[in-house]
């Protein structure tokens, strides 16, 4: 499988990634993480999405490292993944992605953020609509109605009055 996702054969690349993704085992998780950093951007980004379907939690901090490093389209690829694991852990990176200047990736991030669950996630959405810096408490309302908080209604109409 390896041999495959290294290779310069799209289709057997596509194959290994199918058998891959249908394959419960952690192993197998640790093997494509393990090959993520020597891939081409390309195919990094189609490890990562194959990492996200697996939703094998073990992945998360190679994904998560994904965000930060790179070229844009394996940042974006990491980004989308990371609300298909269901985990909240990486809240923390996606909050600092939402604040990169591209806004291709700020976009990217705060979609993600939104669809993390979770009252933690909701807690640093209020955290935001009650921030004094203004860019953060407008990304904070934005993400309070995409996640439809009731909870944020105190804090949006004391803001509003």
């Amino acid at each position: 499988m390896l041999q495959a996702i290294r290779g310069n054969d799209f289709s057997q690349f596509d194959a290994a990634l199918r058998t891959a993704k249908e394959m419960p085992y952690p192993e197998i998780t640790l093997a494509l993480v393990g090959e993520l950093p020597r891939l081409t951007p390309d195919k990094q980004q189609v490890v990562i999405q194959i990492l996200a379907e697996r939703g094998d939690v073990i992945a998360l901090p190679a994904v998560t490292t994904a965000i930060s490093a790179g070229n844009k389209s394996v940042r974006l690829a990491a980004i989308r993944a990371l609300s298909r694991f269901g985990n909240p852990a990486p809240s923390s990176e996606l909050r600092q992605a939402m604040r990169d200047p591209d806004k291709d990736i700020a976009r990217a991030a705060q979609e993600s953020f939104a669809a993390l669950p979770g009252s933690e996630i909701n807690e640093a959405v209020l955290a935001m609509i009650s921030s004094s810096d203004s860019a953060q408490r407008l990304t904070g309302m934005e993400l309070a109605t995409r996640r439809r908080m009731d909870s944020a209604l105190p804090i949006l109409y004391k803001i509003t009055t």
